[in-house]
């Protein structure tokens, strides 16, 4: 590399370093100077967890809003707090998402983990770049069909709620490749869960659900199946085709047969089956024959 060249990167680095930190100032420039002081001497620190996690915005700031709500008893909207493409609420009691989160537009990860949250708004349907919604340990009955429209969506996590249902609209979020919705009192997975080809992992494990429909066949790319504890009587013959299928969980159900098209699955390496009504089982599976016992799973 040349000297022109090395000179030219050099000039495009400190500019972007520029850039971005005129960016982040003029995030502040909406509140009011006794109000940015206070944050900065408070608050304004870097949450490692989020790092760790990955999930951390270019600027490397990070503010959990609540903390600014209730210690500054702060009067500006939602939105002018707003900082980055992240937002981690999570362990914080809350009862309410306000409506103003549908102005957080550029918003990749959403994380409201372990509050008692009862309804997400609408508005969130507004959040096109939404890559990550976190959800789970809250209060939550129902899925509005709004959110059903992030198709940029790759992961959802809804554990631990009182769903009792999922919009047929979920067939729209072609982009997911987690999708985690256990502890929750769902009777029924919609057909329309076939249209999720990229799905990888995909957990329904404590619920209510009687069947699983014949269009999970559609999920080629499925590794990580969890149906646990749930009141299953049969699996339909559709997920022999599944061959990139690595772990299945299907314990704690009522299945009595188990469809002989599980040995097509070459890639299958767990699977778990204690606590059914099954007798021992001989099938042919990674070319040795498994014995499936009533209580012992592999």
């Amino acid at each position: 590399m040349n000297n022109d060249c090395i000179f030219g990167s050099l000039c495009y680095y400190k500019l972007n370093c520029v850039i971005k930190c005129f960016l982040v100032c003029k995030q502040f420039i909406s509140l009011e100077t006794e109000y940015f002081w206070k944050i900065r001497k408070k608050v304004d620190y870097v949450d490692y967890r989020v790092i760790k996690s990955g999930y951390y915005n270019d600027y490397k700031l990070y503010f959990e809003l609540n903390k600014i709500i209730n210690i500054l008893d702060v009067k500006e909207p939602l939105y002018d707090l707003y900082i980055g493409k992240q937002l981690c609420m999570f362990h914080h009691k809350l009862q309410k998402i306000p409506t103003e989160i549908g102005k957080l537009v550029n918003l990749s990860y959403l994380n409201f983990y372990d509050n008692q949250i009862k309804v997400i708004p609408t508005e969130i349907g507004n959040l096109f770049n939404l890559q990550t919604i976190i959800m789970s340990s809250n209060q939550l009955k129902i899925i509005p069909t709004e959110i059903c429209n992030l198709i940029n969506l790759n992961l959802f996590e809804l554990n631990k709620n009182n769903l009792q249902s999922i919009p047929t609209e979920i067939g729209k979020l072609i982009n997911l490749t987690e999708f985690w919705i256990d502890h929750n009192k769902l009777q029924k997975i919609p057909t329309e869960i076939g249209k999720l080809i990229n799905l990888i992992y995909l957990s329904f494990s404590y619920n209510q659900i009687k069947s699983i429909p014949t269009e999970i066949g559609e999920l080629l790319n499925l590794k990580i199946f969890y149906l646990h504890m749930n009141h299953l009587q049969s699996i339909p013959t559709e997920i022999g085709k599944l061959l990139n299928l690595k772990d299945f969980s299907l314990r704690n159900n009522q299945l009595q047969t188990i469809p002989s098209q599980l040995s097509a699955l070459s890639k299958l390496r767990t699977i778990h089956l204690n606590f059914t009504q099954l007798n021992i089982i001989s099938i042919k599976l990674n070319q040795c024959d498994i014995k499936l016992y009533k209580q012992i799973g592999f």
